[in-house]
C-alpha cells in the first residue's frame, strides 16, 4: 500500500472526526447556554418580586420625605425653627434607616440617586432654616412648602426607568 492510498483513506476519516468534534463542541456550548438561561429564569422568579418590593419601598420613602407629606406627618412641637428642622431631619433619617437594607436589591446608581435626594432635601431644609429673615416656625413652614423638590421627582423617574430594565 503506498502513501497516496493511505492518504485517500485517511482524509475522509480525519474530516469525519473533525466534524464530530465540531458538532459535539457546538452541542455542548448550546446545552450550557440553555442551562444558564434556565437557571437565570428560575433565579428571576425568586428575586424579581423582592427587587420590585425594594423599588416600591424606596419610592414610598421618597414620597414620605416629600415636604408636603413630611410636614403633615411631623407637626412642629415648639416655636423654634431650629428645633423643628432637627425634628424633620430626624424623621427623614429614621425613614432612611428603615429602608437602608433595600440597597442590596437595586442598582448602585439608583441607590446613589436616592442618597442624593435625601441629602438635597435635608440641605434645602437647612438652608431655608438658616435664613435670618425667617424667624418663626410658621414662617419656616411657609417657606419650605414653596420648595421645588425637583430632585425627588427626578429620583422617582429614575426608579421607574430602573424598574423597566427588569422586564
Amino acid at each position: 500500500m503506498d502513501y497516496t492510498q493511505l492518504l485517500y483513506f485517511s482524509i475522509p476519516s480525519i474530516v469525519s472526526v473533525g466534524l464530530c468534534i465540531y458538532f459535539f463542541h457546538s452541542h455542548n456550548k448550546n446545552e450550557e447556554n440553555r442551562r444558564a438561561f434556565l437557571l437565570s429564569k428560575s433565579y428571576n422568579k425568586i428575586t424579581l418580586p423582592t427587587r420590585l418590593q425594594a423599588y416600591e419601598r424606596l419610592t414610598i420613602f421618597l414620597d414620605r420625605i416629600n415636604i408636603d407629606k413630611l410636614i403633615k406627618r411631623v407637626p412642629p412641637t415648639a416655636s423654634n425653627k431650629q428645633s423643628y428642622l432637627k425634628l424633620l431631619i430626624e424623621n427623614i433619617e429614621q425613614e432612611y434607616n428603615h429602608n437602608i437594607a433595600q440597597q442590596i436589591y437595586i442598582s448602585e446608581k439608583c441607590w446613589e440617586v436616592i442618597n442624593i435626594s435625601k441629602f438635597r432635601t435635608i440641605q434645602e431644609l437647612t438652608t431655608i432654616c438658616m435664613d435670618e429673615s425667617i424667624e418663626t416656625v410658621k414662617e419656616y413652614l411657609e417657606e419650605i412648602i414653596k420648595m421645588e423638590q425637583q430632585t425627588l421627582k427626578s429620583a422617582i423617574s429614575y426608579i421607574k426607568a430602573d424598574v423597566k430594565l427588569l422586564f
